[in-house]
């Protein structure tokens, strides 16, 4: 029962931050309206559920691509990244204990955490006239972690 909710609320809160965007693109006169959402860590219960982490990305994922089909016509583009171990007041409790640290990292093929800025570049990236002909992509920034 726990999963079913969380996993509905991990959903419906991505999608609201969707709505909220595309809402606030629309209405500020952009040359390129976009836009990114940051879908990592939405949801604790994922760490021990790993069906739920697996549905939720796939949600994520479809309605990152629903959402680029439906707005392209109106010239919005939206994509979605997906940041692995990002060295974060969020995961100080990870890049602080000495026995979790290397088993995480030894999960991530670049076998360290990312950079803040990491995730910023590929976002400024997606936002910029560079990326003009990308959307409905989820980008995942995470050091090789779904890889292995």
């Amino acid at each position: 029962m726990f999963c079913r909710a969380a996993f509905a609320a991990f959903c419906i809160a991505a999608f609201a931050r969707c709505a909220v965007a595309c809402a606030w693109s629309h209405t500020v006169a952009f040359s390129n309206p976009t836009v990114v959402t940051n879908e990592g860590g939405a949801c604790d219960a994922s760490d021990s559920v790993p069906a739920l982490d697996a549905a939720g990305r796939a949600a994520i994922n479809g309605m990152t691509r629903t959402l680029a089909r439906e707005l392209g016509p109106s010239g919005i583009r939206v994509n979605c990244i997906h940041p692995g171990l990002i060295d974060t007041d969020m995961t100080a409790w990870v890049m602080k204990d000495p026995e979790l640290l290397p088993v995480v990292l030894a999960q991530i093929s670049m076998g360290r955490a990312g950079q803040p800025r990491e995730i910023g570049m590929v976002a400024a990236f997606l936002a910029s006239d560079a990326a003009n002909y990308v959307t409905g992509q989820s980008i995942f920034v995470d050091g090789g972690w779904e890889g292995k």
